[in-house]
């Protein structure tokens, strides 16, 4: 299979080009400005707002499926500057939809937990989107255009992917803790925002099953555990051998940042149901990061 990842230079996309590449497959994966070394694909260089390059780099690689992933994912970025944030999400997402059309190409859509407004207990596919900042709003419309393509299409909802990942491409929770612990750094984390944490390592075996087993239509792929942020860091801490009372726990409201967050609990039991893999738990996923990052120092 030729899969094209956009995106494919960061923490969530080099993962994904790194286990397709493995699986056999021709992947050609796209960055925007910072070409990080990705094992297993071939790059290049795109703007996803730029309509007739994204045309010219889906018609040229010819690729059976597009995993979209290129998006911009700084809440308080997308409040402050929406047009911005549609430019690269919506308008984005249309020119990637369009060129899959033209290259009949499959098309697989990395969502949020955002386009929900966190106002029930735990949100499933068939809850209707209410987003409440313009990231969410950004991303359901992205939806929408990903659903009128006339193309096959899967779109997947996640949120707060951690993973171990080495420096180039770490901008992800976890490692931003592991070397604030490491280092002896004092740390804040929020009290009031709980998350679905998902291991980036299930997220690509659950999406991959997925692929191959493909049916149109909109997954969750999270972790089972809806816990905070200083839950979160919390645990990372303990499973570090490190005292989480180094943890300075805070409110939100006391960064006064521009956009709001909703507290979401993604349930997977679709996804689960079809692929039959179960998310680990964030103790378990933790556990393996940590059992990675001891494999590749020692090596």
């Amino acid at each position: 299979m030729r899969v094209l990842v956009t995106g494919g230079s960061g923490a969530m996309g080099s993962k994904f080009v790194t286990e397709l590449a493995k699986g056999g497959n021709d992947v050609l994966y796209t960055y925007l400005s910072r070409d990080a070394p990705v094992h297993g694909g071939a790059s290049k260089s795109l703007d996803v707002t730029d309509k007739e390059s994204v045309s010219e780099v889906v018609s040229g690689f010819g690729p059976d499926t597009v995993l979209h992933l290129a998006a911009l994912t700084n809440a308080d970025l997308c409040e402050t500057n929406p047009s911005l944030a549609d430019a690269v999400n919506v308008r984005g997402t249309e020119n990637i939809a369009e060129a899959c059309k033209k290259a009949g190409s499959r098309i697989v859509f990395m969502s949020s937990a955002f386009v929900f407004d966190g106002s029930k207990p735990a949100f499933s596919e068939d809850d209707a989107p209410r987003p409440i900042n313009q990231y969410g709003r950004s991303k359901l419309a992205a939806e929408r255009c990903v659903e009128k393509s006339g193309q096959p299409f899967m779109i997947l909802r996640t949120d707060l992917p951690y993973r171990w990942s080495p420096r180039h491409v770490e901008k992800n929770n976890i490692m931003k803790l592991i070397r604030a612990f490491e280092s002896g750094e004092k740390y804040r984390e929020i009290t009031d925002w709980f998350n679905t944490p998902t291991l980036v390592d299930d997220l690509v075996t659950v999406t991959n099953a997925l692929i191959g087993d493909w049916e149109d239509g909109t997954y969750h792929v999270a972790g089972p555990d809806f816990v905070s942020r200083y839950e979160f860091a919390s645990r990372v801490a303990s499973a570090m051998g490190k005292d989480p009372e180094s943890i300075l726990g805070i409110k939100s409201v006391d960064l006064n940042l521009p956009a709001k967050r909703p507290n979401v609990f993604l349930r997977s039991d679709k996804a689960e149901s079809k692929t039959g893999i179960r998310m680990r738990s964030l103790d378990d996923g933790i556990e393996e990061v940590l059992r990675q990052a001891s494999v590749e120092r020692s090596g």
